[in-house]
């Protein structure tokens, strides 16, 4: 087995802070990722989208959104619906067929801050509007 031999003593790895915690705001983005997934218990389903900030503040930065299709709770289903549509309303479209109709369209995110003990401080996307 080979050795380690990380050093910091300089500072953080090249593209860190990537990874640090990105501020609360309004960001222009890009949609890079999006595919329908299985919820664990497999009760339901959502859309999964991982999205690029394009600047100009915080570039390149991603962020993950989960966007409900189907779920136990026809109050989850109804809150994934209007979420669809206000997306749908920013990037432009008028019919969403699949989830893959939605890379590679852009429009302004607003992200906040989910804090959680158990987790750990996640960013969220809560509304979005056109660029």
């Amino acid at each position: 087995m080979g050795n380690i031999n990380d050093d910091w003593t300089n500072g953080p790895p090249a593209g860190a802070e990537l990874y640090a915690s990105l501020p609360e705001g309004w960001y222009d983005a890009v949609i890079e990722k999006s595919e329908i997934k299985q919820t664990r218990s497999g009760t339901g389903s959502y859309i999964n989208m991982m999205w690029r900030i394009t600047g100009p503040e915080q570039a390149n930065r991603t962020v993950f959104a989960m966007i409900t299709l189907t779920n136990q709770s026809s109050a989850a289903e109804e809150i994934g619906r209007t979420t669809r549509w206000r997306l749908c309303q920013a990037i432009g479209l008028t019919k969403l067929g699949d989830a893959e109709d939605l890379i590679g369209h852009s429009c302004t995110i607003k992200v906040r801050i989910k804090r959680s003990e158990e987790w750990g401080d996640k960013p969220e996307i809560k509304a979005y509007r056109p660029i």
